[in-house]
C-alpha cells in the first residue's frame, strides 16, 4: 500500500556540505526504494514528506530516527495514499535561501504541529505548490 509520512526534526548545525551530504545519500536510497518527496530544511528544523510503500518508508525512517543530525523527531502524520504528490522527486529540497517570506511563514507555522492537529494533507500541498513555482 502507497503511504505518505511527514515528520519534524530539529537540527543543531546545518552547513552546505551537511546538506549537501543529507540530499546525496537520501536521493540514492530514495532511486532504490523508489521513494519520492521532499525535504524542507530552516529555521533550525527539518519537515519532511516521504512517499512510497509502507515497508521502505519504514525502513528509511528507522535510519532517520538514528541519525544523529536529527533530534526531537516527531512524526506529523502517516497516511494512506492514493497517488504520489512528488513522482518526479526522489527528494526535492526546499530552504529558507530559494522560498519567499510568505511560504516560509506557513512552514514555520506548522513546525510546532503533531499527527494528533491532522495536517498532512494541508502541509504536503504546501510543499507542492513550493515546489511547483520556485523550482
Amino acid at each position: 500500500m502507497l503511504k505518505n509520512l511527514l515528520y519534524r526534526s530539529v537540527y543543531d548545525e546545518m552547513s552546505s556540505d551537511i546538506l549537501d551530504n543529507i540530499l546525496n545519500k537520501a536521493r540514492k536510497n530514495n532511486k532504490e526504494k523508489n521513494i519520492t518527496g521532499v525535504l524542507f530544511v530552516g529555521s533550525g528544523f527539518f519537515m519532511q514528506t516521504l512517499e512510497g510503500e509502507e515497508e521502505d518508508i519504514q525502513e528509511i525512517f528507522d535510519k532517520i530516527k538514528l541519525d544523529i543530525r536529527h533530534n526531537n523527531v516527531v512524526i506529523i502524520g502517516f497516511s494512506d495514499l492514493k497517488k504520489r504528490r512528488f513522482e518526479n522527486w526522489s527528494m526535492a529540497c526546499i530552504n529558507t535561501e530559494i522560498i519567499s517570506d510568505f511560504y516560509l511563514k506557513k512552514v514555520e507555522k506548522f513546525s510546532s504541529y503533531t499527527e494528533d492537529d491532522n495536517i498532512e494533507g494541508e502541509m504536503c500541498d504546501l510543499f507542492l505548490d513550493i515546489v511547483n513555482n520556485k523550482m
